[in-house]
């Protein structure tokens, strides 16, 4: 079977996690839900769990980091690990480190 690709999901009517997966075969729909990993990174607590919690129906496992130097060794460490993130929401402004620190941080690193 071919990879999933994006040109699967464009559609008028794939506006939300539901309708994209509902768009997809059972057999598509289990291989794109089984390997897919979020990682998401907010310094608020509530706004990493609403994100989280509407992407979850499309990913396996999606993991929620409020710090965003902690983000950045999971990524880092996921990586190394050989499980890499397929996405990962980043809030640009969080104090300490903000989101563009992180990307900048990232481009330094393997898994950019």
């Amino acid at each position: 079977m071919s990879p999933l690709t994006l040109g699967d999901l464009e559609s008028p009517s794939c506006s939300t996690p539901e309708l994209i997966l509902a768009q997809l075969s059972e057999e598509r729909r289990q291989e794109f839900h089984e390997r897919r990993r979020l990682l998401v990174i907010d310094d608020v607590p509530a706004t990493v769990n609403r994100v989280a919690d509407s992407l979850a129906p499309l990913y396996c496992l999606v993991d929620r980091e409020s710090d965003p130097r902690i983000a950045l060794k999971r990524i880092l460490e996921a990586h190394a690990n050989g499980v890499p993130y397929d996405a990962i929401v980043i809030d640009l402004y969080m104090p300490g480190m903000s989101g563009s620190e992180l990307l900048k941080e990232l481009g330094t690193s393997p898994p950019a």
